[in-house]
């Protein structure tokens, strides 16, 4: 879903002006991580059980990797939403550095978990270094975009935006579904 988003929002905002990129990533982000939250917390109860039914019960011994990747998986994402802003303003240089050092701090903790902790130690190796580019990510934010940090974690607006998104879409698939039906 995150990719999705960050391929959409990407030409929108290139060339656009730091404010309405900044506005218009950010809300993506916060956005995309409470919808994906939502969808995790339930996919990880469920997850267990599928494992299982899908792969054996052998398989019930690495749940908690799936769960480590399943929060991967959203952390990534969002960072990958939140580089948009710096590519659409040609900053590419900020995104290829959070990127090495990720990939430095991921590879080395292969190197120290695998051996130790197996699976569970490559899931965790790449959550953190999932968690190391989302942090560089948000302490670059600020200082390139000249925002505070707070703007780009929390806007209470979004749930009224949000709200608005899902009725617009209902609307139109009501009028559509009221066209066809009178056709």
């Amino acid at each position: 879903m995150q990719t999705a988003i960050s391929e959409v929002i990407f030409p929108k905002v290139t060339g656009k002006d730091s404010e309405l990129i900044i506005a218009t990533v950010g809300r993506a982000f916060r956005t995309s991580m409470f919808i994906m939250t939502i969808i995790l917390i339930p996919s990880m109860f469920i997850g267990r059980y599928l494992l299982g039914l899908l792969f054996g019960s052998q398989f019930l011994e690495e749940s908690s990797s799936f769960y480590l990747l399943s929060m991967e998986c959203i952390v990534s994402g969002g960072t990958l939403i939140l580089s948009s802003s710096f590519i659409a303003i040609a900053r590419a240089g900020s995104v290829i550095f959070r990127q090495l050092v990720g990939i430095i701090v991921t590879i080395s903790l292969f190197f120290l978990l695998a051996p130790l902790l197996g699976l569970f130690g490559v899931a965790l190796a790449l959550l953190t270094g999932g968690l190391v580019r989302l942090i560089i990510t948000l302490f670059q934010l600020p200082r390139v975009f000249n925002v505070p940090l707070k703007s780009i974690l929390y806007d209470r607006n979004d749930f009224k935006y949000m709200n608005s998104v899902i009725k617009e879409r209902f609307l139109r698939k009501g009028v559509s579904v009221s066209a066809n039906h009178k056709q």
